[in-house]
């Protein structure tokens, strides 16, 4: 893939993303803002998967990252399956009193807040890493036992080390985001009543 067309289509990808998060920080727009969350992020982990998919000669780094962004990608559009899960769960009751917002218990809606914040989280650590990935590709995507042998090797390759360890905080936080959830996925329309 050519690389300009590729830095379009994750450039498309930041501004779906950043109204996304508009959307579900509003009250009124919340259920909008994660109906096009999961729609942006299942097109972007789809598009990655292709772009990703489509490059022969990835090294042991590169491919690190490129599967920490899929899987965590993947992750995520789960975990927003949970989410919409509940929210069809509760339309029935709000539709008809409320409105659009979502409107949960205060324990609920705590943790409603915290995966509105990890979300936001994982787009940053994953676009981070997207555009490191694009810039200095041919600086990660070295052969790691050929080029870390001895501690000199990894002193002066310090910076794929920590992109190395920075490759697994979105899968990490995804993974958090995962568990919160489901934890909304359990809900009964009675809790959600309460």
């Amino acid at each position: 893939m050519n690389k300009g067309v590729v830095f379009l289509n994750y450039t498309a990808f930041l501004v779906l993303y950043i109204a996304s998060f508009v959307f579900f920080n509003i009250k009124n727009t919340e259920i909008v803002g994660f109906y096009l969350l999961f729609v942006v992020n299942t097109a972007c982990l789809l598009f990655s998967v292709a772009y990703f998919g489509s490059l022969i000669d990835l090294k042991f780094i590169s491919r690190i990252v490129s599967s920490s962004i899929i899987l965590s990608g993947l992750l995520h559009s789960v975990a927003l399956i949970f989410i919409l899960i509940m929210i069809n769960n509760m339309k029935a009751k709000y539709e008809n009193t409320f409105g659009t917002p979502i409107n949960l218990p205060p324990i609920y809606k705590s943790k409603l807040e915290e995966f509105k914040q990890r979300s936001i989280i994982t787009f940053l650590l994953c676009s981070m890493l997207v555009f490191i990935f694009m810039i200095y590709f041919d600086k990660i995507n070295i052969v790691f036992k050929d080029e870390m042998i001895y501690i000199n090797d990894i002193v002066r390759n310090k910076y794929q080390l920590l992109l190395l360890l920075i490759s697994f905080l979105p899968v990490t936080v995804s993974y958090f985001q995962l568990q919160t959830a489901n934890s909304f996925s359990i809900l009964t329309r009675q809790n959600l009543m309460r």
